[in-house]
């Protein structure tokens, strides 16, 4: 293997090119890898698992892995103050307040939202954390992110040094918790004598997706890689991944070697009207999973992608001898959906 080469590696080297970047030491590593009998027993399936990843904090979730690397970046860069923007029940959010929190390192929330008068969910934990947040009221994502570079902008005129998630460099960064997250699963699968062929993912933003593909691909495909959209179109999720993955070979300088075509199945079936917008079906597979397995998914992300899995195995559009959910986490913010 070359620099800026192709590559197929094992799993010792690929852990190696990790080891290149800076972490903090947070999560609870390896997350579980859960089979769930009672929920096969109820659809007929077989071999089904969960990978727990929204057990990694307190609460936890897929940010958890982002934000091991983010904080890592940053305070080996010399950056003094994390800035991190979202909704008001941002999963993200909450878990860059009280991760930072931990390390004691600054961190501002930009809310796209007007001030809360009462306090649910995430804006919950934020509150009793005391997290520094600015509320821009409900203004889009784009205008958002105006807000926040002007943010920094006033910041570094007073001497400070923000590091802002958003930036190209910055999902690139947060994407290798997700190559790791694969590494845990080839290890387990061994470890625990567990038989995987296909992982899914519930997509969004793609930041999440891209580090599970661009993972697998370096280990030369050990999974099959099946990625549920729970906002985009397939040409949405299909540039949103490949722009990720054009990040994180720069960032590596490692290019996978094989072609997105290749390895993207992707599945928009199942995102509704969109994001936030549950639908019928994933509205009852919350139910579903709490009562068979008291595992809890929410409206927004998790339930859709689950859901998604549940329907392409039910109907064999996915033929699996054994597949597993990556679970993201989002609890908090379930207890204002209903």
């Amino acid at each position: 293997m070359g620099n800026g080469g192709l590559s197929i590696m094992d799993v010792n080297e690929l852990k190696n090119i990790l080891k290149k970047f800076n972490t903090v030491e947070i999560g609870n590593y390896p997350t579980p890898l859960q089979r769930i009998k009672n929920f096969e027993e109820n659809n007929n399936l077989n071999n089904i698992y969960i990978k727990r990843d929204d057990l990694s904090e307190n609460p936890g979730g897929n940010k958890t892995r982002h934000l091991k690397y983010l904080l890592g970046d940053a305070i080996n860069n010399n950056y003094e103050i994390f800035i991190i923007s979202g909704p008001i029940q941002s999963n993200f959010c909450t878990q860059a307040a009280m991760i930072c929190k931990k390390i004691n390192f600054p961190c501002i929330l930009v809310h796209n939202a007007e001030e809360p008068t009462e306090y649910i969910g995430n804006n919950l934990l934020n509150h009793l954390m005391e997290a520094e947040q600015i509320f821009v009221g409900e203004i889009s994502f784009q205008e958002t992110e105006e807000k926040v570079v002007e943010l920094g902008e006033r910041l570094k005129s007073q001497g400070k040094n923000p590091y802002i998630f958003h930036t190209d460099h910055s999902k690139a960064i947060a994407s290798l918790g997700y190559i790791d997250c694969v590494i845990e699963i080839v290890e387990q699968c061994e470890k625990e004598n567990k038989h995987i062929e296909d992982i899914f993912v519930p997509v969004g933003n793609g930041i999440f997706a891209a580090g599970v593909l661009y993972g697998n691909a370096l280990l030369g495909q050990p999974f099959n890689i099946q990625l549920v959209s729970v906002e985009f179109n397939k040409e949405g999720v299909h540039n949103r991944i490949k722009k990720n993955v054009e990040l994180i070979e720069e960032l590596t300088n490692i290019k996978i070697e094989y072609s997105l075509d290749e390895i993207l199945n992707i599945y928009d079936d199942y995102m509704g009207e969109g994001w936030g917008c549950p639908t019928e079906e994933s509205i009852k597979v919350i139910k579903e999973l709490a009562e068979t397995e008291g595992i809890f998914l929410e409206k927004v992300y998790t339930s859709k992608g689950f859901y998604g899995m549940k329907d392409l195995l039910k109907r064999n559009i996915v033929r699996s001898k054994g597949a597993c959910y990556i679970h993201s986490g989002g609890f908090p913010s379930l207890f204002t959906q209903y």
